[in-house]
């Protein structure tokens, strides 16, 4: 299951005898799932592309290296130093780790970036905490380091899928459809029928000025709640 679309906005509101100007449902589902991201602290949640991506980070103090969250790895790679011109060579790097570096290109908008490092064996030098959310366990968040890491910034390299899911769940999807129906109301001509004020997804503070809709009001609630349930936190 993927995010939402226009036509299960439509199909929703009227189930619930909401009529909207069609021109605003898709920037309330763009905006009801820009704001899950931010909750969730996952970009993206859904991982609809199978496409890996390079991502650095500084050697953990202890073993457990924080990561974003990934739907799969692809490879691990440590002790890893640029070897552009002008900075060491591919031999100093392999000399520096007895002999096991090997070379890792990554191309960047501003043209291949050679680097120089070990690639970890899963299960080995590493362990990921959390699980492969594509066989529907929870995302890799951290991963426990078996090695002797040297102590460069950015000297570690995730090459991995991110989000949090590959298949969105039945309640995650329910409950960005209430916030992007939320959204469509609070931008449709419904607000002046219904009472609703103002529905902040900022920091989802919702007011209402009038006769409150408890059916809104819950809609909101229950998309804070789940956004909350699958917060990562990181440190």
């Amino acid at each position: 299951m993927a995010y939402p679309t226009t036509s299960d906005l439509s199909t929703f509101l009227a189930s619930n005898g909401i009529t909207v100007d069609s021109t605003l449902l898709g920037q309330a589902v763009n905006g009801a799932v820009a704001r899950w991201e931010e909750l969730t602290n996952y970009a993206p949640f859904f991982s609809s592309s199978a496409t890996a991506v390079y991502d650095f980070y500084d050697p953990p103090q202890s073993d457990v290296l924080p990561v974003n969250g990934y739907v799969s790895l692809s490879a691990v790679y440590y002790n890893v130093i640029a070897t552009r011109a002008g900075g060491q060579s591919s031999s100093t790097v392999n000399a520096s780790n007895n002999g096991n570096a090997q070379s890792i290109v990554i191309t960047t908008p501003s043209g291949a970036v050679t680097f120089a490092g070990i690639e970890a064996t899963p299960f080995v030098d590493y362990w990921p905490i959390g699980g492969d959310a594509t066989a529907g366990k929870k995302p890799i968040t951290a991963l426990r380091m078996g090695v002797s890491l040297q102590m460069f910034p950015r000297s570690v390299l995730v090459y991995g899928r991110r989000g949090y899911c590959s298949t969105l769940a039945a309640n995650h999807f329910n409950a960005i459809l209430k916030g992007a129906a939320c959204l469509a109301i609070e931008s449709s001509s419904q607000k002046a029928s219904t009472g609703l004020s103002e529905i902040n997804l900022g920091d989802l503070d919702v007011k209402w000025q009038g006769t409150k809709d408890s059916q809104s009001l819950a809609w909101m609630a229950e998309f804070e709640a789940q956004a909350k349930a699958v917060r990562r936190v990181t440190f």
